[in-house]
């Protein structure tokens, strides 16, 4: 994960709450970041850490706000809705050279 991303567990460690609290609280906690990806239901929250910071020095965000770190404008190898290429032949024989 780049430095600049946090998963739940690093987000708790960062603001001193157990895993478990955060798991539990992050959505209704009034001016808590929303993570950047991954806040549905089921999925992997990520925040940007200078976010986290931000909010644990004493700044709220807006409901809504979801600050993005600077990492997320290159796509991550480990992309949670891989690119598909629209046309398979094509990108197959790409693939051939």
């Amino acid at each position: 994960m780049p430095g600049d991303a946090l998963s739940l567990r690093e987000a708790a460690d960062e603001l001193g709450v157990t895993y478990d609290w955060l798991q539990r609280h992050w959505r209704e906690t009034p001016g808590f970041p929303r993570p950047y990806i991954g806040g549905g239901h089921g999925q992997r929250p990520r925040w940007w850490r200078q976010a986290v910071l931000d909010f644990k020095a004493g700044r709220a965000f807006p409901a809504g706000a979801a600050p993005a770190p600077p990492s997320t404008v290159v796509a991550i190898a480990n992309d949670p809705e891989p690119l598909r290429p629209s046309d398979r032949v094509g990108a197959l024989l790409a693939g051939l050279g």
